[in-house]
């Protein structure tokens, strides 16, 4: 360290202009504890990159803001002697890298002038050192289903974050103006996923000083993680005006964009990254994305094979390429691409589920089968894989292979609520009525929220001409899924069935009241029901009674 010492301030006392050289100097004179001179350069430096016409530049964070506050206050005249040694020995330390001694002595300080508000801002500063939560975060912005946050909050600093934000509430308290406790109290409340509360303290520091953009920046992370994209587009094109590149902001930008349907902005700001240093192929992957959402499938194309070439194992890439080729109607490619990712070396193991699944909307259950078994085979714990396949003999009508598939999935997770519904409607549907319920009500036994199961289990008890609990059954479904149509089908025909004319049109009418749009759908669907009840002699007389009255038909 001497040596680089002696190199370092050789070549400082060449070119003082040098800013990165002059740092290093500061760092290395504190280190030595050369303090006088380091207080000193360090305040020169800091004005210098800090500040334009004696102004704070808007881009700094909390602990450029805070450095900047300590070294103007030491080189101020009316410091104290125990000020300025309290500062050097903290500073020193942090240049040895010896955190905790550094927030031990600073703590020490704090608790010995209580009304000093440099003491409190230092103890602070040396502790968010210390724990390394100083304003720094890194989220992935991408154009898919999820925000990669990648915010890494550890256990043994859970209560670390009330400690430190009731520190900054008495800093407030004794000093309201000081923007930087803002920002840093809104970092804190963002980690601890407070984001209603990181936005609110944010905005007070801006009503303070609104010309800083790192509290911009906070509530723009705020109002991504929670979706709320249209708030965020205003202050991501306000940083974007002020910063330089886009390396922090260009991506989140064209994120909001694309999921505010601003499909051309968004593919505006990528193109304007792919031009620079932080151009990846994720950002070839959101080109085909907004391309693809223009409908312009094959200027996709060309951007999610460049963005698969350059990183032939990301499944997402492989599957997007897949997914135009089969939206021109080119399956045969789509399954080509699939099976070519799917040889590589470390090949992504769903590829394998997806070359089933790809077989299965082409109508070839066959050869869906053969890749499902392959991934249960496999991973024999993948529910996913045996449910594919049952399904596929269901619909083959090989119903004893399939309830046997239905077990294997139940087996392999007996805990997952809609294998027992699955195989609840496999049973419904070779007239198993009864053991279909048992089924179903298994799966709502473990999701009592489950609504599809109550459905199942309305249909089944109608077809046993149990209508009361049909009904009951029906009931839950809504309570569970308001306004789905086959749910009020369902309950008219029980309604009817148990001789509730009225609840039976209050269903019909509702049913139809929805279907403004397609009222011929609502009307066969419903009068082919009547009929059949009538046929079969079900509340014959009821039934011609509502087809009368809510769809004007008689016999």
């Amino acid at each position: 360290m001497e040596k680089a010492y002696h190199d370092i301030y050789r070549a400082y006392h060449l070119d003082t202009v040098d800013s990165p050289m002059a740092t290093m100097m500061v760092f290395m004179d504190y280190y030595f504890e050369e303090y006088a001179q380091a207080n000193k350069l360090a305040l020169e430096i800091w004005t210098k990159n800090m500040t334009r016409n004696n102004i704070i530049d808007n881009q700094v964070d909390y602990q450029q803001y805070e450095v900047g506050y300590f070294l103007r206050f030491i080189n101020d005249k009316s410091a104290k002697q125990q000020e300025i040694n309290t500062l050097n020995e903290c500073f020193h330390n942090l240049a040895q890298a010896k955190y905790g001694l550094a927030e031990s002595l600073t703590e020490e300080f704090a608790d010995q002038y209580p009304a000093s508000l440099f003491a409190k801002r230092l103890s602070l500063y040396a502790s968010i050192r210390y724990n390394k939560y100083d304003g720094k975060y890194q989220i992935n912005f991408y154009f898919g289903d999820n925000l990669g946050d990648e915010r890494i909050v550890k256990p043994h600093t859970l209560s670390y974050f009330p400690q430190k934000i009731n520190a900054i509430d008495e800093i407030i308290a004794m000093d309201s103006s000081i923007v930087s406790m803002y920002w840093i109290k809104g970092m804190l409340e963002f980690l601890q996923g407070n984001y209603a509360m990181a936005i609110h303290t944010v905005n007070e520091g801006i009503e303070i000083d609104s010309t800083f953009l790192n509290p911009y920046k906070i509530r723009v992370l705020c109002n991504l993680l929670v979706k709320n994209y249209s708030l965020a587009i205003p202050d991501l094109e306000k940083i974007l005006q002020s910063e330089d590149n886009f390396s922090g902001f260009g991506f989140p930008l064209a994120y909001a964009y694309f999921h505010t349907g601003q499909y051309e902005k968004a593919l505006k700001i990528n193109t304007k990254i792919i031009n620079t240093q932080y151009s990846t192929e994720r950002v070839f992957y959101n080109l085909g994305l907004c391309y693809e959402k223009l409908n312009k499938p094959d200027s996709a194309l060309v951007y999610f094979i460049h963005a698969s070439r350059l990183f032939p194992l990301h499944r997402e890439y492989t599957l997007s390429v897949a997914r135009v080729y089969k939206n021109m109607g080119d399956d045969d490619k789509a399954m080509e691409v699939l099976k070519d990712a799917q040889k590589q070396e470390f090949s992504d193991f769903m590829l394998i589920v997806d070359i089933a699944d790809l077989y299965v909307e082409m109508g070839d259950d066959e050869n869906a089968i053969i890749y499902y078994k392959k991934a249960y085979h496999r991973k024999n714990s993948f529910v996913y894989a045996y449910l594919g396949a049952a399904n596929c003999y269901k619909r083959m009508k090989k119903y004893k292979t399939a309830l046997s598939l239905y077990d294997q999935a139940i087996g392999a997770n007996p805990k997952y609520a809609y294998s027992y519904y699955a195989k609840g409607l496999c049973l419904a549907g070779i007239h198993k009525y009864e053991k279909s319920n048992e089924s179903a009500y298994k799966a709502i036994q473990l999701n009592d929220r489950f609504s599809a199961a109550y459905f199942l289990m309305a249909e089944n008890y109608f077809n046993l001409g149990r209508y009361l609990v049909s009904v009951s059954m029906g009931l839950n479904a809504l309570k569970y899924d308001p306004g789905n149509k086959e749910v009020m089908y369902q309950l008219a025909v029980s309604s009817l069935a148990r001789g509730n004319t009225d609840a039976a049109i209050k269903f019909y009418k509702k049913i139809i009241d929805m279907e403004q749009q397609n009222k011929s759908v609502a009307y066969a669907h419903a009068i082919d029901m009547l009929k059949l009840m009538m046929r079969e002699g079900i509340q014959a007389q009821e039934a011609k009674k509502v087809l009368e009255t809510v769809f004007h038909e008689g016999d």
